[in-house]
């Protein structure tokens, strides 16, 4: 009878194979257990992480041996063994390795048993798939009903966009320096970005390209960021900008005024290497010295060095009571564009103007025309002749007033803003002749014109007086002296 039996059981099993769609090759690991999973569910099927979910499997008896919680024939969910890889998502399991046990307390042959179980995602999981193998098994042996190596998948995802702020400067507030440090706080989630974007416009109008750009590192353990920008006097506005893996973006706005010193400058445009003005006021009169700089106007990043006047040694000026006015002149080398002066003394200030540096300049301006006036100098007017100088615009003239009858001269000097000037020279000391007034040119580059010139004539001696002439029949007269009129 006992083979017989047996022999009945193994039958019934095939046929039981059958009907489910089970190998009939499968070995049943217990005598009188068997199972068939029917159906799985995971709810929600994609979790955040921290978030919780229910996986749930349900499962039906084919074998002869009931399911009964709480004895010998207690039946588990289980990943067993060792324990489940992802025992860090255990949620009120009922060991690392068993999951659960039927939610009926006797499961017969032929009825189906739910196993569910819960799980909380990890902070630090990974995103995309994670799988829960699982087999049914007699919980006192830990032996597999039915090998069958289904497993459940959790998806996790990342919908949440990281959390980043804006401290520094404090919105609507307004700084006295160019000079800014922008600073606050971003995620440090395992998949938030470790850069920062800060977008700066001007105005209050936070639409379309960014005016600047800037990214920096934030700090992986604080979340802490900053970053130094430079920026010309008005109202501006910034958002601090971060993603994280999943493409989820956090933007953060904010917005302050900058009233740093005023920075002017003259012309707007200039050749490489020629020579322009920059004035400064508003500095701190505790300041004794302004370091005057360009700065390439596309990105306010880069640098560029000065010379005062022709030195080039230097780009540091003397402040008086916080401000200054100097000549500067770029180097030859220049790159060209648009650049803002970039003045710092204390206080940092960009001029809101463009400077455009355009190629060298290396023809030089045509010679003057020079016109003395008067033509003849003497003693009442040698004190102030006109000496009238006309060329190219903006031109510095340079020259002199010498005379032929002998050393000495009077100096010319001065600029042309209109193309033309007069200049009063006094000849008092110069001798008399030909007096000749030479006069070159030289343009913001350094080219020098040919000479022009103009002359006159300095003659401040008096004719000698005339001789007293005889009258007849004075005692004056001799008579060698007296002609004889023949009639």
């Amino acid at each position: 009878m006992g083979f017989v039996a047996r022999s009945l059981v193994g039958a019934l099993g095939l046929i039981v194979a059958g009907v489910w769609g089970l190998s009939t090759s499968t070995a049943f690991a217990v005598e009188g257990y068997d199972s068939h999973v029917s159906v799985t569910s995971v709810s929600p099927a994609a979790l955040e992480r921290g978030a919780s979910g229910t996986l749930t499997v349900f499962a039906t008896n084919i074998g002869s041996t009931a399911w009964v919680k709480g004895s010998a024939s207690q039946v588990d969910l289980a990943n067993c063994c060792p324990a489940s890889a992802n025992t860090s998502w255990n949620n009120g399991w009922i060991s690392d390795s068993h999951y659960a046990t039927a939610t009926q307390d006797v499961v017969a042959n032929g009825q189906t048993g739910t196993f569910s179980f819960s799980v909380t995602v990890p902070l630090d999981a990974t995103l995309g798939a994670h799988t829960f193998p699982f087999e049914l098994v007699l919980a006192s042996t830990n032996e597999p009903l039915h090998i069958e190596g289904q497993s459940l998948a959790v998806t996790v995802v990342d919908s949440t966009p990281p959390v980043i702020s804006l401290t520094t400067p404090a919105s609507g507030s307004t700084s006295t320096s160019g000079e800014i440090t922008l600073s606050g706080t971003a995620g440090t989630a395992t998949d938030d970005s470790a850069t920062v974007t800060l977008n700066l416009w001007p105005g209050t109008v936070v639409r379309g390209t960014p005016r600047l750009t800037r990214t920096t590192t934030r700090n992986a353990s604080t979340g802490a960021f900053s970053a130094v920008v430079l920026l010309p006097n008005g109202f501006w506005s910034v958002e601090a900008e971060q993603s994280d893996a999943s493409g989820n973006t956090a933007g953060y706005f904010t917005g302050w005024t900058i009233a740093a010193p005023s920075v002017i400058f003259s012309p707007a445009s200039v050749p490489a290497g020629a020579h322009f003005t920059v004035s400064g006021s508003g500095f701190p009169s505790t300041a004794t010295s302004a370091t005057v700089n360009l700065l390439d106007d596309a990105t306010f990043t880069t640098p560029y060095g000065l010379c005062v006047g022709d030195n080039c040694g230097t780009s540091s000026v003397a402040l008086t009571d916080g401000s200054f006015s100097a000549t500067f002149k770029t180097f030859p080398t220049q790159p060209l564009g648009a650049h803002r002066i970039y003045v710092s003394a204390a206080k940092v200030a960009i001029s809101s103007e463009v400077l455009t540096i355009t190629a060298a300049d290396t023809v030089a301006p045509v010679a003057p025309t020079v016109d003395i006036v008067p033509l003849y100098v003497n003693t009442a007017n040698k004190a102030a002749v006109s000496v009238t100088i006309s060329g190219e615009v903006g031109t510095t003239l340079s020259g002199s007033v010498t005379s032929s009858g002998g050393a000495g001269s009077v100096a010319l000097s001065g600029t042309l803003p209109n193309g033309s000037i007069t200049q009063t020279a006094d000849l008092s000391g110069l001798p008399d002749g030909v007096v000749t007034a030479s006069v070159t040119l030289i343009d913001a580059s350094s080219n020098t014109s040919g000479v022009g010139s103009d002359t006159a004539v300095k003659d401040t001696v008096a004719p000698a007086a005339p001789s007293q002439p005889c009258i007849q029949g004075s005692t004056d007269c001799k008579t060698t002296n007296n002609p004889t009129l023949t009639f």
